[in-house]
């Protein structure tokens, strides 16, 4: 194994990390953030008569995730280098199976200022007749549960091999660990639950390639979970004290050994750490409808659970758990809230098209726990 430092990447993080070397508890006011059609928006979770406020005006972002302090977004974008590309292209599907150029990006949740986090290489190219291609493709970015660290993974443009990157925010510096899997066009997805970074891809083959590493980047595991073993697509899957967990798209909670093996467990719970009283929310699914979602409420644990149509992506908790935010309601494309017993649409959202049809919801910092 080889590990590479990234000093010369790092240098544009230094003015966006040092405001405040270790990550905060958001304030239970934070602000709500709506992902869509490629941009963010931010709306005032207390009054939701307020105008939804456009931060972001790309229409390329993908894949935003807020920090557990609040404080930043981290995300991908387009780089200028594959939308080019896309222009040159005169047979569509050409590039399908593979994941364009991007750049990430980290964005100040209270001004709302956009700055660079890493970028393409030194005159980058792709698809220009007689010039190799020279791009990078990267995974969305993730952070540590501390919030001083991000990672992800990255490709250069059509090659099969990926490296792990993990940046640490207190010392500015950066290493790079290679993968071990062929990623067939695709960079590898990253979770950071814990003290585990673990990344993970469906080959072609059906088998899904997981690998495991410390905060470090040193490998810990690795495992080939065939398809068998799942019992569908992978709809989610976490690292829980040392247990590998999936989430198919039936449903189904199952537990990865390191053979490859698998068996059933009880469902995970969403819920927020070190807030009181905060919600703990389950997931279920039904062949009909798909998934759904009930929150349980530790201050009345005898009522009925409040129960509503969505996959956990589709849901989060606000900064003190005690209010719940999700799409899917009226309509697929809406966004709202369920605080103190009462439903309050979040305005102008929707599938309409004078609406803002949302694609992700960011508030909270949510965790996972077993029930």
């Amino acid at each position: 194994m080889s590990v590479r430092l990234l000093r010369g990447l790092l240098v544009p993080l230094f003015l966006l990390f040092s405001i405040g070397a270790a990550a905060q508890t958001e304030p239970p006011n934070a602000p709500i953030f709506l992902w869509v059609r490629g941009d963010l928006w931010r709306i005032d979770p207390v009054d939701l008569t307020a105008a939804p406020e456009q931060i972001t005006e790309g229409g390329t972002i993908s894949a935003p995730v807020l920090s557990p302090d609040g404080a930043w977004i981290a995300y991908k974008a387009a780089a200028q280098v594959g939308i080019d590309a896309l222009d040159r292209l005169e047979t569509e599907g050409l590039i399908a199976d593979f994941d364009l150029p991007s750049d990430l990006f980290v964005l100040n949740t209270v001004t709302g200022e956009s700055r660079p986090l890493v970028g393409q290489p030194e005159s980058p190219s792709l698809f220009v007749e007689g010039v190799p291609d020279r791009a990078v493709s990267r995974s969305a970015p993730v952070w540590s549960p501390d919030g001083e660290s991000l990672a992800w993974t990255q490709i250069d443009f059509g090659s099969s091999q990926a490296a792990l990157f993990i940046l640490n925010r207190e010392t500015m510096n950066g290493i790079s660990v290679p993968i071990m899997m062929e990623v067939f066009g695709i960079p590898p997805a990253v979770i950071w639950q814990g003290e585990t970074i673990t990344v993970w891809l469906t080959l072609p083959t059906g088998v899904t390639h997981v690998e495991q590493f410390t905060a470090a980047g040193i490998p810990t595991a690795l495992t080939m979970i065939p398809q068998e073993s799942i019992g569908g697509s992978i709809e989610g899957l976490f690292s829980l004290s040392n247990r590998l967990i999936i989430l198919n798209d039936q449903g189904e909670w199952l537990e990865i050994f390191s053979d490859g093996s698998s068996a059933f467990v009880p469902s995970l719970m969403m819920t927020i750490s070190g807030a009181e009283s905060t919600y703990r929310i389950g997931f279920g699914h039904v062949a009909d409808t798909g998934f759904f979602w009930e929150a349980f409420d530790p201050l009345t644990p005898e009522a009925t659970s409040v129960a509503f149509p969505g996959a956990p992506s589709r849901v989060t908790l606000s900064p003190d758990g005690r209010s719940i935010a999700f799409l899917g309601f009226p309509d697929f494309g809406a966004a709202a809230i369920y605080r103190d017993g009462e439903l309050l649409t979040i305005p102008n959202t929707g599938d309409d098209a004078d609406k803002l049809n949302v694609g992700a919801i960011l508030w909270g910092s949510p965790i996972w726990v077993s029930p």
